[in-house]
């Protein structure tokens, strides 16, 4: 499905996102972080975040840096804890999207997620309303109907309740 041209875009982006600790950046594709190749751009949908977690992943297995897993979890409990709702989202869809293709086998990547889903839970749930006011395609709750939607899938699989 990738081809090396993406491969080495996704490399370079990862790279100088960690370079600069700009990985909520990398994640929402903002900046220069935007990945635009012919039939590929990242603008933070489904497809998007899993894009840029095999990114993250590759950058795991090509490169030399022995913390990347570390790096990404303690980045993504700096994003959780913040009380920006955009961030909280960034990290409910990084591990939305990180539980399934961890399961189907797809990276190797080992974030602590389990770490994250208190806080998570909290920063979701404190932000109830404007989730519910960000409208977003036919859902008449707006974003909140997507979380709820998606936390039964991370709570069936993590065995932890979300919201």
């Amino acid at each position: 499905m990738y081809n090396e041209k993406i491969d080495n875009r996704l490399l370079d982006n990862v790279r100088r996102a960690f370079y600069n600790d700009e990985l909520y950046e990398y994640l929402v594709g903002v900046g220069d972080y935007k990945l635009i190749l012919p039939g590929l751009s990242v603008s933070n949908t489904r497809n998007d975040m899993q894009v840029m977690i095999k990114g993250i992943n590759l950058y795991k297995k090509k490169g030399k840096e022995s913390n990347v897993d570390k790096y990404v979890t303690d980045q993504l409990k700096i994003l959780v804890g913040s009380d920006d709702y955009d961030k909280i989202y960034t990290v409910f869809d990084f591990v939305n999207e990180y539980i399934y293709l961890h399961e189907s086998k797809q990276i190797e990547l080992s974030v602590d997620i389990l770490s994250l889903l208190k806080d998570l839970r909290k920063g979701l749930i404190e932000h109830k309303s404007e989730f519910e006011a960000h409208k977003k395609g036919e859902f008449s709750n707006g974003m909140w109907d997507v979380i709820r939607f998606n936390s039964e899938y991370i709570s069936e699989k993590t065995g932890h309740k979300l919201i």
